[in-house]
């Protein structure tokens, strides 16, 4: 179980206890400090378990050189890349561990995340329709159409040394590339249960857009190049290259409410302007004019939309206030 941080001293000892408390307990947990500023260093040492290694960095080496660091350090037969400030619930490794103990067939499993804010309140859920088993061909074109949340990926660990962990070309969206390559070396299971809960930070949701749009941009180009491969080619699976371009658009449009809420009219107006520069065929969608419309709502309108949604999910999934996940 590898935590690759970086100044998350807030969040971490409640990550590390969630690992440290699961009810599999046959595991290492391997803490990658990436020359952290704050306290990182005292709340490691603070931890006194025999499965606990840490390492710290002299210099900042970037995050996925920091999770292919872990890679090499693995010494299991399964590898999970969690985040600093995301937490597990307790049975999570001992079902995921099972799963791939009874199929063979399966490179790696992942699962359902319960979205929770910076504060630890509850608000939703991925829940995207995975099914319990898919082959590798087509959870290939699922990781674009359903998405995924790399804190619940418990992987076997040769396959990824196969595939060479994290590619850094790919920077921020890694991840996404290890998923797609994964998907070569076997099928995918799925567990449909919140039993992780994946921390959501919004403002970083519009990082990459103050930046030029590199965020949508990356994606298409991943979408590219993955569909581009020589056993995506092999396997027929090009077809689908526009399904997934457009699943991109789809996502991000959906998202681009956000930039307009925290960044202005201005930022989401150049936002959606390299959203249709890149893919003008999303004009002819009515959602996306819809999407577009909700962009332009005061956002203030758009908040009590967001509490609403997350009081009825809160509701729904008996948390009357959508309170603090436990």
């Amino acid at each position: 179980m590898i935590i690759p941080t970086y100044d998350y001293a807030g969040y971490l000892g409640g990550a590390m206890a969630s690992v440290l408390g699961q009810t599999h307990d046959d595991l290492e947990l391997i803490v990658l400090d990436n020359a952290s500023t704050d306290d990182t260093p005292v709340v490691v040492a603070r931890v006194c378990d025999s499965r606990l290694r840490s390492v710290r960095n002299a210099t900042n080496i970037g995050f996925n050189a920091n999770v292919n660091l872990g890679f090499g350090l693995a010494r299991g037969d399964v590898v999970v890349i969690m985040g600093a400030d995301d937490e597990w619930s307790p049975t999570f490794l001992e079902r995921a561990v099972a799963r791939l103990d009874d199929d063979a067939t399966l490179a790696f499993v992942h699962g359902r995340a319960v979205w929770i804010d910076a504060e630890g309140t509850a608000f939703g859920d991925s829940h995207a329709g995975w099914a319990h088993r898919t082959s590798g061909d087509l959870a290939f074109v699922d990781c674009f159409r359903r998405g995924f949340s790399l804190t619940t990926m418990v992987m076997r660990t040769d396959a990824v040394r196969r595939v060479g962990g994290f590619h850094r070309e790919w920077d921020e969206i890694a991840d996404a590339w290890l998923f797609l390559l994964l998907c070569f070396e076997g099928a995918v299971g799925y567990l449909d249960e919140p039993l992780v809960r994946y921390r959501v930070h919004e403002r970083s949701m519009t990082t990459s857009w103050s930046r030029g749009g590199e965020g949508f941009r990356g994606y298409i180009a991943l979408a590219e190049a993955a569909f581009d491969l020589a056993d995506a080619r092999a396997r027929r699976l090009t077809k689908w290259k526009r399904f997934a371009v457009r699943s991109v658009v789809r996502d991000t449009i959906a998202m681009l409410h956000v930039v307009r809420q925290q960044d202005g009219v201005a930022k989401y107006l150049s936002a959606f302007g390299t959203v249709v520069a890149i893919t003008p065929e999303v004009c002819l969608l009515p959602t996306t004019w819809a999407r577009f419309t909700l962009g332009l709502v005061p956002p203030r309108v758009v908040l009590a939309l967001r509490q609403w949604k997350r009081r009825r999910w809160g509701r729904r999934h008996g948390l009357a206030s959508a309170g603090p996940a436990r």
